[in-house]
């Protein structure tokens, strides 16, 4: 398979973590699974075909397989008659030095939330998330069992989380640039034609200082775009699923919002 050996995640109470790197290894009947409790199933690049199987097996709208295969859709949230649907764009940190100017890469990421009995998420890259969702799983699910409400807000409780190194990264840089922009002898340096190049006593001249500045703001417009709109899909979740929510999970839920408006005046 092209991502590797484990494409299927299955994740239930009952079985714990079950992995296969295709449909047909995987020892696990989903038509079973949705009659004897809540369970979660994660697919990393599907195939048309297995799509279309999904499509069957959980009564997906035509609209939703478009969305999903297209895999260029904004973050929202469609609800259907079996089933709601949360659009994200999660978040890969490729370097861990905000001042690059391709260190996050927005992943696609499509939460199928059908009913009482399972949770179908899918994206066309990996993401490497599955153990830290089961463990927030597992913790908010101590009181009232597993059931999908708690499976699709652990998701997106991770999604989101995932930005907050980023942001922080992205201020200590910020502060950087500002303490160099202070030190004594800075204004003198002469400007230099690359940002590798320094000044004559060894110091970094203005042009690896115009490049951070550069990269900063990069990084920021990236990141302030994504994290706007998931205050949106969280608000979308909120008003259009009320109904197919339970009140506690409603409450985990406007908590993540409040989380999302923190990390926006972090960035403003």
């Amino acid at each position: 398979p092209e991502f590797g050996e484990d494409r299927f995640t299955f994740y239930s109470a009952k079985t714990g973590f079950v992995r296969a790197s295709c449909l047909p290894e995987l020892s696990v009947s989903l038509i079973q699974a949705m009659q004897s409790g809540a369970f979660w199933l994660d697919i990393c690049g599907p195939s048309p075909l297995e799509l279309k199987v999904f499509g069957e097996v959980f009564k997906m709208h035509p609209l939703t397989l478009e969305d999903i295969q297209l895999d260029d859709v904004r973050e929202k949230c469609d609800v259907f008659e079996d089933y709601f649907i949360v659009c994200l764009k999660a978040f890969e940190a490729e370097s861990s030095t905000a001042a690059k100017l391709d260190y996050n890469r927005p992943v696609n990421l499509y939460v199928l939330c059908a009913g009482k009995t399972c949770v179908v998420s899918i994206h066309h890259q990996p993401l490497l998330f599955s153990q830290t969702i089961a463990k927030r799983i597992r913790l908010l699910s101590a009181r009232t069992g597993l059931t999908t409400d708690w499976i699709t807000y652990g998701i997106m409780d991770d999604v989101i989380d995932s930005f907050s190194p980023a942001i922080y990264e992205l201020e200590c840089e910020v502060d950087g640039i500002d303490d160099a922009c202070m030190q004594p002898g800075v204004a003198k340096l002469p400007f230099a034609d690359s940002p590798d190049s320094m000044s004559a006593s060894g110091e970094h001249g203005y042009g690896l200082m115009f490049h951070r500045i550069t990269a900063s703001r990069k990084s920021l417009n990236q990141l302030t775009r994504l994290v706007t709109a998931k205050n949106e899909a969280v608000r979308n979740v909120l008003k259009r699923c009320t109904t197919r929510l339970s009140e506690d999970a409603l409450v985990y839920l406007r908590d993540l919002q409040g989380h999302v408006h923190t990390m926006e005046q972090s960035l403003e």
